[in-house]
């Protein structure tokens, strides 16, 4: 971000938004990272996919689903796998702004394993990286990438 008060320049691009709206924007993203991971640990890793736009898709690790259709059938199985989880983010921030309609974030997520023997130590540490797009005039997810750091067995 500049220190221009009506500006802010994407990082490593050439778009430049107005402040309000990247905070608008960011702020909107934020809540749609923290509500698919909220969906997760309910149990309802399924309902993650309606935060796709229908052609996004979603990598963990080795595994790639194209499609909101594919990210919910493979995130339905996840919900019949018993597990208990907790995830949480650190070090969200924007990474590039290309467009006013379209944002870009990274963070980090860290898993915990609630229904394991360890709940109270992370089971995998992760680099995520989300791009938003705007549609209709609401934010989505276009792509999720993650990327394990410190899976543990």
């Amino acid at each position: 971000m500049t220190s221009d008060m009506h500006t802010a320049t994407s990082a490593g691009g050439t778009g430049r938004l107005p402040v309000a709206a990247t905070h608008a924007a960011f702020l909107s993203c934020q809540q749609i990272i923290a509500d698919s991971y909220a969906r997760a640990d309910a149990g309802r890793r399924a309902s993650v996919a309606e935060l796709f736009v229908e052609d996004g898709w979603q990598r963990l690790g080795p595994i790639l689903m194209q499609g909101r259709a594919r990210i919910r059938e493979v995130m339905a199985t996840r919900d019949d796998d018993g597990r208990r989880t907790l995830h949480t983010t650190t070090d969200l921030r924007i990474t590039a702004a290309p467009r006013p309609d379209e944002l870009h974030l990274s963070y980090h997520l860290t898993l915990y394993v609630l229904s394991g023997e360890r709940p109270c130590i992370p089971d995998s540490l992760a680099a995520v990286t989300d791009v938003f797009v705007r549609r209709n005039e609401q934010w989505c997810l276009q792509s999720r990438d993650l990327s394990l750091l410190a899976p543990t067995d």
